[in-house]
């Protein structure tokens, strides 16, 4: 009795495991970039679907002045914290698709701070435009994460927002779209 009660557990201990949920990686550490800048990030894992992602590095904007419809960009440093909420993970878990760098569709509010130190900028006088400098943004986002290879992932995805300028305390719409590629350290 006990010799088949032990193969029987032997047996079905691999079906329990594999039906556990297991949690989103405990801290990820890595370098992203996109065509409009490059972050180094953090993310932590804060409980089995949320995490914390914390980035720093340099963002280019892109504008147009309405008077003339004059396009242009300017590069500035940014700090982003942004809680994220993996609401499929279980799901593609249960399906035994990849979850590998939490590979899954995410909600996050990114709350970036933008620095009115000016990189690059295709504008004479960039100091014109330092109102997009020194701003706060809040974006909701929708983002879908997908891993490939032994180290990288990519995210599409993008939101809608509000970004608050402190130079002349005044606010605008933000939009946030993005495909970045990332790299797992």
């Amino acid at each position: 009795m006990k010799k088949t009660l032990f193969i029987t557990l032997l047996l079905t201990l691999p079906f329990i495991s594999k039906s556990q949920d297991a949690p989103l990686e405990k801290t990820m550490f890595g370098l992203q970039t996109s065509l409009t800048g490059i972050w180094i990030f953090n993310e932590s894992r804060l409980s089995n679907h949320f995490t914390l992602r914390t980035e720093l590095g340099i963002n280019t904007l892109l504008y147009t002045k309405n008077s003339n419809r004059e396009f242009g960009f300017i590069t500035n440093p940014e700090l982003i914290v942004e809680p994220r909420w993996y609401y499929n993970f279980s799901k593609r878990q249960s399906e035994s698709k990849n979850t590998k760098f939490n590979s899954a569709n995410f909600i996050g509010l990114k709350v970036a701070y933008l620095s009115d130190q000016v990189i690059f900028s295709n504008y004479e006088d960039p100091s014109t435009f330092n109102s997009m400098g020194n701003s706060m943004l809040f974006i909701p986002k929708w983002v879908m994460r997908r891993s490939f290879g032994n180290r990288f992932f990519y995210e599409l995805g993008g939101g809608v927002g509000y970004a608050h300028y402190f130079s002349n305390n005044s606010g605008d719409v933000a939009i946030d779209i993005h495909v970045k590629i990332g790299l797992k350290f």
